[in-house]
């Protein structure tokens, strides 16, 4: 399944990763023949998503636009937000200009090396906005 090329790696890993503990998944449900070995079961997974608990309250995004770019059939507009209270977030949100939505949406991230999305493998990965079909948003290291 393994494609070709940088911008494909970390996806192919976790869809690896995926089907991997999909298929221990069904391998353990299906060899399960007793009520204990449900109850077990049951218990391991009561222990993960206690030991993930609490999940942290919502908080606002406290979003705001902090500038915008034109282009021919689109616009980009350069957002700032919190993920959590005072982590913030750039991104840049591509707009088609003539905007009669909701469309779907794609959220492109650029990774962690120092260039960010100058790096040139980028500009492979993340569509070029089509006029008028969708959104997208970028991600972009602070």
């Amino acid at each position: 399944m393994s494609r070709t090329g940088y911008q494909h790696l970390v996806h192919d890993y976790y869809i690896e990763r995926l089907r991997a503990i999909s298929s221990q998944r069904r391998e353990r449900l299906s060899n399960m023949r007793t009520r204990t070995q449900a109850l077990h079961y049951q218990k391991t997974h009561l222990a993960i998503r206690r030991a993930f608990s609490p999940r942290p309250a919502r908080s606002p995004l406290n979003a705001r636009i902090t500038g915008e770019i034109s282009c021919r059939h689109h616009r980009i507009e350069k957002i700032l937000f919190e993920s959590r209270p005072g982590c913030l977030v750039t991104a840049h949100l591509y707009l088609p200009k003539k905007m009669s939505g909701p469309f779907p949406a794609i959220i492109g991230t650029c990774g962690h090396d120092a260039d960010g999305m100058t790096n040139q493998p980028l500009p492979r990965v993340l569509p070029t906005p089509s006029p008028g079909r969708f959104r997208r948003t970028d991600l972009r290291p602070l």
